[in-house]
């Protein structure tokens, strides 16, 4: 599902998973929105993390989803060779 293209505002960003982080890239020159930009890399000398339970989060309902459709493709394919 990597990556994952999304609007912020007016602005592009992708979206990829890193393990547990989730970053959003932005791939234009537009700027973040206000609300965002506190949130992005260099704005300010530290950086900021917002922590999430990424097993409550619609993505990992999506990845759930995906998984299973995928294995039962899967053994529908398997099904259908072997006969």
């Amino acid at each position: 599902m990597d990556p994952f293209k999304e609007k912020w505002g007016e602005t592009t960003a992708y979206r990829f998973y890193f393990g547990e982080v989730v970053a959003y890239i932005k791939a234009d020159k537009r700027p973040f929105p206000e609300e965002l930009k506190k949130y992005s890399l260099g704005a300010d000398k530290s950086l900021t993390l917002i922590k999430r339970d990424f097993a409550k989060s619609k993505d990992f309902g999506a990845l759930r989803h995906t998984a299973i459709q995928s294995l039962l493709n899967h053994e529908a394919f398997r099904k259908r060779k072997s006969k």
